[in-house]
């Protein structure tokens, strides 16, 4: 939203815009699910939300298996990373 603004802005007042994006290859692997919650928290997502409350727990304790055809991996239990296209599925 913010850089749309800026554009949009920009761009009504006849200004050149120029933008750069990085894709980080496994970014989502490298995430510290410690220091993402406290971030989450300083940016106003706080704890009283159900929101916050529903992204700690999907992120706690978190675990993933692999199936390919018939054959189920081991569950595996991530120390950094968050899910990535995962499939929400109650127990």
């Amino acid at each position: 939203m913010r850089l749309h603004d800026i554009v949009t802005k920009s761009l009504a007042n006849q200004h050149h815009v120029l933008a750069a994006f990085m894709d980080i290859e496994k970014a989502y692997d490298k995430v510290s699910k410690d220091a993402l919650l406290p971030k989450l928290l300083m940016i106003g997502i706080n704890g009283n939300m159900s929101s916050f409350s529903f992204i700690r727990s999907f992120l706690s304790n978190w675990r993933f298996q692999v199936r390919v055809g018939y054959t189920l991996s081991q569950v595996k239990y991530p120390a950094n990373g968050i899910p990535q296209r995962s499939v929400l599925k109650c127990a």
